[in-house]
């Protein structure tokens, strides 16, 4: 169902993804070892925190 909704969404959703990869990429470079993955993994598990006490409370 592509709606207007979805179309805004998916734009705005563009409009950040670029930025986001090349500062992820920046930032893959600049950390020593596996510490890039470290924070990676940290900030995925408190988005998923947060997205699940979303849905429960």
């Amino acid at each position: 169902m592509v709606t207007d909704q979805v179309i805004n969404n998916f734009t705005y959703s563009l409009i950040v993804i670029f930025p986001a990869i090349f500062l992820g990429r920046y930032l893959n470079k600049k950390l020593k070892g596996d510490s890039f993955y470290k924070y990676v993994y940290v900030g995925l598990i408190i988005i998923g925190l947060i997205l699940i006490a979303g849905s429960v409370f």
